[in-house]
């Protein structure tokens, strides 16, 4: 019976995510103000993440267990819709964040000793792994794989459009320009 699981250390690690791709849609020309992106994610995370788990284990007995998530794998392909667009800072009204399918995820779990050595690699026990990874990305299709997805409002109506009396129907979503950015 679990009573409390907290971490007791979390780290991302030096190893930033990679983007291996990027795609823009071509735009919607009975729609110019919306901006569709494509972004392939790689991330060879080396975490340090360590949770504590306590709980009645063994015999009744209340310990804490020292559960520790290292060699982290993630490739997933986002995609980002921004809409609208606008002509004014923030340039962009809401974005929000889909996942184009179910992401690739492996790691390894181990059960760190009391005194700090490696401990026991728990992934070997037949069938934990495929059973905590499935629940991993059932999770991660029900909350963002398309058509699910998470957003956020980062502009209503800006001040500065309100100042200089533009109709936020017509004048915000004019396209003002282009930008080109070119990733080495």
């Amino acid at each position: 019976l679990i009573k409390d699981i907290a971490f007791a250390s979390f780290g991302l690690g030096k190893v930033a995510p990679t983007v291996e791709k990027i795609y823009v849609h071509h735009q919607d020309p009975t729609n110019p103000n919306v901006l569709v992106v494509d972004v392939d994610v790689n991330w060879k995370a080396d975490l340090d993440i360590v949770l504590a788990i306590k709980g009645k284990f063994a015999a009744g007995l209340t310990t804490t267990l020292n559960v520790a998530i290292t060699n982290f794998e993630f490739a997933g392909s986002f995609r980002l819709t921004l809409n609208p667009l606008l002509n004014v800072l923030p340039i962009v009204g809401r974005c929000s964040v889909t996942m184009v399918k179910t992401p690739y995820i492996n790691y390894q779990v181990r059960l760190k000793s009391s005194s700090g050595s490696a401990g026991m690699n728990i992934d070997n026990i037949p069938g934990l792994k495929k059973i905590i990874i499935g629940l991993i990305q059932d999770g991660i299709h029900d909350a963002l794989v398309f058509p699910h997805m998470v957003g956020a409002q980062i502009s209503r109506i800006p001040k500065e459009a309100k100042e200089a009396g533009l109709d936020p129907k017509t004048d915000m979503a004019m396209r003002v320009g282009m930008l080109k950015v070119r990733v080495v």
